[in-house]
């Protein structure tokens, strides 16, 4: 499935499912476009990212300086698409 689909979904089950606000939802969007632009540098996609690619991406934001607090809401975004990924066998970790 592609990037751009799989990114659509998850928003939308974010605003259904979950009824985030319209803030979180372009936030978390945000984060997750940030996230998988960083994989692609890595020649990663959805479905093959690994563990240390997460830790690799939480010390580049670091590197660049970002507050601790976006750092830890961009780890929140990355661990709920995570979870999504599962619920819809996407993934299996």
């Amino acid at each position: 499935m592609e990037n751009r689909t799989i990114i659509g979904k998850f928003i939308e089950y974010l605003a259904v499912e979950k009824g985030r606000s319209q803030n979180t939802i372009v936030s978390y969007e945000r984060d997750l476009r940030k996230f998988l632009s960083f994989l692609s540098g890595r020649k990663r996609g959805i479905e093959d990212f690994k563990k240390d690619d997460i830790v690799d991406f939480i010390s580049y934001l670091r590197d660049q300086d970002y507050e601790s607090s976006s750092v830890s809401r961009m780890l929140s975004t990355i661990r709920s698409f995570c979870r999504y990924l599962i619920l819809e066998g996407i993934r299996h970790d």
